[in-house]
Order: C-alpha cells, then sequence, then structure tokens
C-alpha cells in the first residue's frame, strides 16, 4: 500500500463530514432519500480536499517522514 496514510485520513474525512451533514438533515426534519445524497455529496465534495490537505499537514509537520516517500 503506498498511499496508505492518504486513504486513511481521506476516508474518515469523508465519513465525518457526509455523517454531520446527516445529522443536521436528520435534525431539520429530513428524513428522505434526498438527504442522504446531499449529505454524501457534501461529504465527497468537501472531505476530499480536506484529506489531503490534512495528509500534507502530517507529512510536512513530521520530521521522520522523508520528503519522497509517499503519503
Amino acid at each position: 500500500m503506498r498511499y496508505w496514510l492518504t486513504h486513511l485520513i481521506c476516508a474518515l474525512t469523508i465519513l465525518c463530514l457526509a455523517g454531520a451533514a446527516l445529522v443536521a438533515a436528520f435534525v431539520l426534519g429530513y428524513y428522505t432519500w434526498p438527504a442522504f445524497v446531499i449529505s454524501a455529496v457534501i461529504g465527497l465534495a468537501l472531505g476530499l480536499p480536506l484529506g489531503w490537505w490534512i495528509t500534507r499537514l502530517i507529512k510536512k509537520d513530521d520530521p521522520n517522514w522523508r520528503a519522497r516517500r509517499p503519503a
């Protein structure tokens, strides 16, 4: 697995943001399938770039991470 850190961080970020959006939809009283679809789109649209950014921050701040080693 070459990019295990990136995959892990992106997956966790996407799932957390999609779950938060779904909880917000439930609180507002939306219990239909569009709430699930919109939450998934929000999770993907915001979670993927945020996951990449978090991964780069982790690699940049870790003194033991080699520069040419992929995340």
